[in-house]
């Protein structure tokens, strides 16, 4: 929602969300950094103690290899549907519970969770992307924002990523915010 409504690019159909498939989780992941900074708890949530802060901030990556392990698998879904002609013509089920067994995720068999994931449908053969722009989120954050959650932070976010939607090269994009560090 803040991508869009940030955006000002000149037409409707290139602003917020409408970008390269492969840069399109970038902003949302990069708010998804706020949620932890302690200046951004703090005023969401005044009385919060220091010390539980300080807890929740470090739950944050308690399970990021089953997360990454997770995406994984829902790329290579996503690429087995969408991507090159099947090779193979395994039942979705089969397949859903072979790709549990390459990337070692526990699988119940006969469920078939992929049914209601809305973004294998949106994505099309480009749901690595989400991983991708969890990497360009991150660069993004540790080299502009982290620590600095101040007017000028969020000014330069805003003038050289989310207000041209996709109406601007992610590249040149990604060069503005992160210099000669891309």
């Amino acid at each position: 929602a803040l991508h869009s409504i940030l955006s000002q690019s000149q037409y409707q159909h290139m602003s917020g969300t409408r970008m390269a498939m492969d840069f399109v989780e970038t902003p949302s992941h990069l708010m998804e950094h706020f949620c932890w900074e302690t200046s951004v708890l703090k005023l969401l949530a005044p009385d919060m103690p220091d010390e539980l802060i300080l807890q929740l901030q470090q739950s944050r990556f308690e399970f990021a290899a089953l997360d990454r392990q997770n995406q994984i698998l829902y790329s290579l879904m996503d690429q087995q549907l969408f991507g090159k002609p099947a090779t193979s013509s395994m039942h979705h089920m089969e397949l859903w519970g072979a790709l549990h067994a390459q990337t070692h995720v526990p699988y119940l068999k006969g469920t078939h969770w992929f049914s209601k994931f809305g973004h294998l449908v949106s994505y099309g053969a480009g749901y690595y992307s989400y991983l991708y722009c969890q990497v360009f989120s991150n660069r993004i954050w540790n080299h502009t924002i982290k620590n600095r959650t101040s007017r000028e932070a969020g000014t330069a976010l805003w003038q050289k990523l989310l207000k041209y939607g996709g109406a601007r090269d992610p590249n040149l994009m990604l060069k503005d915010l992160l210099g000669d560090d891309v």
